[in-house]
């Protein structure tokens, strides 16, 4: 009988929807509001008998619009946009709730209730209908327009944001107060289960996809979809969260998948069946007396909610970067409340918040501002056109000016190679901290199961036992990669923070090891200190205390050996930074002589030379050749590779390759030039030869210069010479780079002092 009375109201509901939404259409008009026109008329409220037979039935029906509406969304769901409009979306809603329960506590006094009731009437008011959104933006056909998907974004940290609140509400409604712990706790548990649901999914869902694509059967791939979805669904009604959330999941997980255009196909059908019961539902609680009795309570409430929902969500927008017409658009189109709106409504009345008079007021605010969002959303560009000219020009020119500081840091972060670093092992981490959780209250809760069932009892030590051993065994890869992670994140902290300090850069390799392995060791600790006290409550007693002592161990176990000083991550992070150095060198050595002679503002030129190894100034130093006695003119710079000094020292020496400007007239600048290039004689270039000449270093493994750079060789302050080739194998280079790192089994061809040849090649200890 139950099943012919489910039959009997589905029937009557879906005709009704279907003439009434014909009707809607004809003239023109939003069709869901046919929708919640059906529900009113087979509804108790205004006919003097229903046709439904039973309520419940289009009540649990109508979850299903909700489920498979939200599986659509995360079907649709692009990460790499998510990331995009990720902090302009959490400031939206953080302006949006922030302002609505300051609304809701001033508006309790007109209610003739207290404060805990006015931050009930602020939750629901923050948080938009899903289904009213998406459905004025199919009819607007802007679904893959910027404003859509931002308004998308908001949708989905709404519903996050709504499971938190029903929480946090239930426990504000019983203690009378707020609990920062269990928000935290509430916000913690979410996150596990998002991580858990969609690793493993992901995982079971990329067979389950190849498996369906060989099939070929569009019959099984409909049936495996739905039952997914349901399931994911299902799953997360047990762990008293949303449906919505398990099924926005789902849609998630299968996302980018090659069978996707397929199942968007299949549950298209559905999807809008449904939805069309879930319009319904909200028409059947509609009373039309009490709303008589309201009306200037709803209408009031209604047209401030819409005009709040948009100068909000539009000011979050906006802080976090978004063009304000795309950020008027978005928020116009979410300015309404919806169906978590009704499910708080409900829990205040359980807990006796709120009498039961609040939900028709809730339906008409829904319903009043639906029609309102709706409206204004087919009027937007007029709306623009309007109030464009009418802004204050200082509004304008403040807004300017936030956009280009807000695009100029995103830029900048964008541009930081040490945030692009470090955010890839701080995901990592995050992710392995919050698997490892998921493993523990999986095993808590396993556990608690087997405990309370009877037949298990003679073996309940054993079972359990067992359940924790598997858990343990399961956290050993994470942990070691949470590890690992850390360690990564110290060196790439320490070595971005200290390596253009000079004395850091002297520090010798095996200290720098052992600074290293402390830093990354204590953090380690101290993390694992933190973590497990937190995780006491959910192990056994004393194995908290057991991995505390155990990662301790370890972590000065795995720091205790040698390690490579800077690994891939480092390379490339110094290596992008030479190369962007490297590839402005030409244009500045172009610029170096106009800077010099915008320095040295005088009737006299500034003229270039360039000392070759044969000339006699080679390997002389400035003091010696006494130029400016002789000539007249004036060595006022040296460009040395891509370093540029300026007024150099007596004592400074001259090198092959090195460019000398020099100061003076045209006559003392010839002078000096002739004598900066004059060739050695025979005899002292004999001479020259037994003290500097061109010698080949071999680098091996216990070479000082093993993987270092050039640079950081600094072989020319050090020992006086110059890298004029490398060969490595069958490979010659010429000239190299100062970011050139030198390996084990390169052959070094420098000129310079018999002696410094000499000292390097000796043996290191």
């Amino acid at each position: 009988m139950h099943a012919i009375g489910l039959i009997n109201d589905l029937t009557v509901v879906l005709i009704c929807a279907s003439l009434v939404s014909l009707l809607f259409t004809q003239l023109k008009w939003p069709v869901f509001l046919g929708y919640i026109v059906s529900g009113l008329l087979v509804g108790p409220n205004l006919l003097p008998f229903s046709p439904v037979s039973d309520l419940n039935n289009i009540e649990q029906l109508s979850q299903l619009g909700i489920i498979f509406l939200m599986f659509h969304i995360g079907m649709e769901f692009d990460l790499k946009k998510m990331q995009q409009v990720l902090l302009p979306a959490l400031l939206a809603v953080a302006v949006q709730t922030a302002t609505f329960i300051f609304i809701g506590l001033q508006a309790a006094p007109i209610f003739g209730q207290g404060s805990l009731f006015g931050i009930f009437l602020g939750c629901l008011l923050a948080i938009s209908s899903s289904m009213v959104t998406i459905s004025i933006l199919q009819d607007l056909k802007s679904m893959e327009k910027p404003h859509a998907q931002m308004a998308i974004a908001i949708l989905i940290f709404e519903d996050i944001l709504a499971i938190t609140m029903l929480v946090v509400l239930s426990g504000i409604a019983v203690s009378n107060a707020i609990s920062l712990t269990t928000i935290t706790k509430v916000t913690f548990f979410i996150l596990i289960f998002v991580v858990i649901v969609f690793f493993l999914g992901k995982l079971l869902a990329s067979k389950a996809i190849n498996f369906l694509a060989d099939q070929k059967n569009e019959e099984l791939i409909t049936l495996t979809a739905v039952a997914f979805v349901l399931g994911i669904s299902l799953l997360t009604v047990k762990f008293h969260f949303s449906e919505a959330l398990g099924a926005f999941l789902a849609g998630s997980i299968l996302a980018q998948s090659k069978l996707i255009k397929k199942i968007e196909h299949a549950v298209e059908p559905l999807r809008n069946v449904f939805t069309s019961i879930f319009f319904v539902s909200i028409g059947i609680l509609i009373q039309p007396s009490l709303i008589l009795q309201k009306w200037h309570i709803i209408l009031g409430m209604s047209v401030l909610v819409v005009l709040i929902k948009i100068v909000s969500v539009w000011l979050g927008l906006v802080l976090g970067g978004v063009k304000p017409e795309t950020g008027f658009r978005a928020s116009v189109v979410k300015s309404q409340i919806g169906e978590f709106s009704f499910i708080i409504v409900a829990l205040a009345i359980n807990l006796k918040v709120a009498d039961a008079s609040f939900m028709t007021i809730a339906v008409g605010i829904s319903i009043l501002t639906s029609i309102l969002s709706q409206l204004l959303a087919t009027k937007v560009d007029r709306l623009l056109q309007w109030i464009t000219p009418v802004v204050p020009g200082v509004l304008v020119n403040l807004h300017h000016y936030h956009h280009s500081m807000v695009e100029g840091l995103r830029l900048r972060l964008k541009r930081n190679e040490f945030l692009h670093l470090i955010r890839t092992p701080l995901l990592h981490i995050l992710f392995h901290i919050l698997f490892i959780s998921g493993l523990i209250i999986s095993s808590y809760l396993l556990v608690k199961m087997v405990d309370g069932y009877e037949p298990l009892q003679e073996y309940t030590v054993w079972i359990s036992s067992g359940i924790w051993f598997i858990a343990a065994a399961g956290l050993l890869p994470f942990g070691s990669a949470i590890i690992k992670n850390i360690h990564g994140l110290v060196v790439v902290s320490t070595e971005a923070a200290f390596f253009n300090t000079g004395v850091y850069r002297k520090v010798e390799e095996r200290f720098r090891t052992l600074l290293h392995h402390v830093i990354s060791a204590a953090v380690i600790i101290a993390t694992a200190g933190f973590y497990f006290s937190m995780a006491a409550s959910y192990m056994p007693k004393g194995t908290a205390l057991a991995a505390f002592i155990v990662v301790t161990i370890v972590s000065f176990l795995f720091f205790w050996g040698r390690i490579i000083l800077l690994n891939k991550h480092i390379e490339t992070f110094f290596l992008k930074s030479f190369e962007r150095q490297l590839s402005q060198e030409e244009e500045e050595r172009k610029k170096e002589l106009t800077e010099i002679a915008e320095k040295y503002q005088w009737p006299v030129s500034v003229s270039e030379v360039e000392i070759d190894a044969m000339s006699s100034a080679c390997g002389r130093k400035i003091r010696e050749l006494n130029i400016r006695g002789l000539s007249g003119a004036t060595i006022i710079g040296i460009s040395r590779n891509d370093f540029m000094q300026y007024d150099p020292g007596a004592e400074t020496m001259l090198f092959p390759q090195d460019h000398l400007f020099l100061f003076g007239d045209k006559e003392q600048t010839e002078k000096a030039a002739s004598l900066l290039l004059q060739q050695r004689p025979e005899a002292e270039s004999t001479s020259a030869e037994k003290t500097i000449e061109i010698e080949r270093i071999y680098v091996n493994q216990e070479s000082e210069l093993n993987e270092k750079t050039l640079a950081g060789a600094n072989l020319r302050q050090h020992y006086g010479l110059t890298v004029l080739g490398i060969q490595r194998g069958e490979q010659r280079i010429t000239s190299p780079r100062s970011n050139f790192i030198i390996n084990p089994g390169d052959i070094l061809f420098v000129i310079g002092n018999v002696g410094s040849i000499s000292e390097l090649q000796k043996p290191t200890s």
